[in-house]
């Protein structure tokens, strides 16, 4: 569906895996080959690093479970994502990012974490589950000129592996297992060679599935520029559960919440909650496999995309603002080189110690531009996107014990929490509000001057034009365009749009 860079592997690579497997050839040939491609898969450590161990197991009917993010989901048909991810960029609905843009950011963060904190009461109460927290980046800033004559946060679709480590066999055996695979062919995956199932496999170990988990999920998040949704695509039910019925269908669940990173040491938690979902999924039964066709329709609601505010924000105007400093300082040196050039032409036309002396000082300007300009170049941002937006989030399983017990412990857990998200609301509401912002501030005037300046330059531009002054036409071009740099590091400065991005074009 970006700090350090998180490395999963490519979507080129994943595109491959594969989805078929022939039972004629045994496994010790697949060994043969997981030998000899040892160095293939991409170098995983990062995934592991940001994958964040869970808290300790609170009872017998809470089990912890890992999350790893990866790019793409391993045995999720490539096709099916890049067909919600096809939809999703052609669709128009609400802005959802509008509707939260007018919600005090305190009330949305009390409202997830709320929501989160009660379906974690009924869960542990009327539920046994699987639970696991992980990090990770929420998509890219592409620099200036990448997309747009401006840098941009760009949300990237991706995947959460969910599982809980098994005690017995190997990746191997669970490739060739008959509840993943039927007839000799991989019921999910991407390509039909043995070679890619050896990257597959290579893969999952790298993440930390060395056994055969006793539960095995996935769950895409395909993101858009209005939101993203979480759709579970595959779901490996191997064993019951600790507390589970052994042989019985439950009812399930899946809970996911989506944070910002934050501590609070009254209520520690993954941080302040931007976007939450409750998944109902279809009755399961130990042994049970789903597959992206059975889960088609189970899927969460559109969800915000991560708040910018903060580190994002000012990694975007930094970028923006030496992109824009480098433009400035090339239109002063291109001024530079044209004095210079009509000093040269004065001493050639008229040699004499005023001149010459005006020729000296064009060089130095020209020599100073040239220094400040190489300066601002170096200063650029690389143009190569990079990941931001640190995220956690927090994955449940829930088996349900009793569904109608559990809407009774959910509307308990709720209502405990209506005091605070009322005293919230009303907070909001009525305390007295913060000093208004000044009117008027040295931004705005400076923001002011050089648009006035850039009206001067214009019509001193446009007064030579008429007069046909080609010497003046060029001095009056060089000016304008200066005018008109500056008055973008002012906008940047005022927090305005840059009036002028046609400036940055040919950096």
């Amino acid at each position: 569906m970006p700090d350090a860079a998180h490395h999963c592997p490519s979507a080129t690579v994943l595109s491959q895996l594969a989805p078929k497997f022939s039972t004629s050839r045994n496994r010790r040939k697949l060994n043969m080959h997981i030998g000899k491609m040892g160095t293939m898969v991409m170098a995983l450590t990062t995934v592991m690093a940001l994958t964040q161990p869970v808290q300790a197991q609170r009872d017998e009917t809470i089990t912890t479970a890992q999350i790893v993010q990866l790019e793409a989901c391993p045995l999720t048909p490539k096709a099916v994502l890049d067909l919600e991810q096809k939809k999703v960029d052609e669709f128009f609905g609400t802005v959802i990012a509008s509707l939260f843009a007018g919600i005090a950011g305190d009330l949305v963060k009390s409202g997830f974490n709320a929501l989160g904190d009660a379906l974690e009461a009924a869960s542990k109460e009327q539920g046994i589950v699987a639970e696991g927290t992980t990090g990770f980046r929420f998509g890219m800033i592409d620099p200036p000129g990448a997309k747009g004559p401006t840098a941009v946060f760009r949300p990237t679709s991706s995947c959460l592996v969910f599982f809980i480590p098994g005690k017995e066999g190997t990746v191997e055996e669970m490739m060739t297992s008959n509840e993943l695979s039927k007839k000799g062919e991989l019921k999910f995956g991407n390509s039909d060679t043995e070679e890619n199932l050896v990257e597959i496999t290579k893969l999952l170990n790298a993440v930390g599935i060395n056994k055969i988990p006793s539960l095995y999920m996935e769950i895409p998040l395909i993101s858009g520029r209005e939101g993203f949704f979480a759709r579970p695509s595959l779901i490996w039910y191997r064993s019951p559960l600790s507390g589970a019925e052994k042989r019985d269908q439950m009812t399930a669940e899946l809970h996911l919440l989506f944070a910002t990173p934050g501590f609070d040491a009254k209520a520690p938690g993954i941080g302040d909650g931007f976007a939450g979902a409750r998944i109902s999924l279809p009755s399961l039964r130990p042994g049970d496999v789903l597959g992206w066709e059975q889960l088609r329709n189970y899927r969460s609601v559109w969800l915000p995309n991560r708040p910018t505010t903060g580190l994002v924000d000012s990694r975007l105007q930094a970028m923006n603002a030496a992109k824009s400093l480098a433009a400035t300082r090339k239109a002063e040196l291109a001024a530079a080189a044209k004095g210079r050039a009509a000093a040269q032409r004065a001493v050639e036309a008229k040699p004499s110690a005023e001149t010459k002396e005006a020729l000296i000082v064009a060089q130095e300007n020209f020599n100073d531009a040239d220094v400040e300009f190489k300066a601002a170049v170096a200063a650029l941002p690389s143009s190569e996107s990079e990941r931001a937006g640190a995220t956690n989030a927090q994955v449940r399983f829930v088996l349900i014990k009793d569904a109608n017990k559990f809407g009774l412990a959910l509307a308990k857990a709720l209502k405990g929490q209506a005091e605070t998200a009322q005293k919230a609301v009303k907070d909001a509401l009525t305390s007295t509000p913060p000093p208004p912002p000044p009117a008027w501030s040295a931004s705005d005037t400076g923001y002011l001057a050089a648009m006035i300046d850039v009206e001067t330059k214009t019509k001193s531009y446009d007064a030579a034009v008429v007069s046909g002054d080609a010497d003046n036409i060029t001095k009056t071009s060089g000016e304008l365009r200066i005018a008109k740099a500056k008055a973008n590091e002012a906008a940047i400065s005022a927090n305005k749009h840059i009036p002028y991005p046609g400036l940055l074009a040919g950096l």
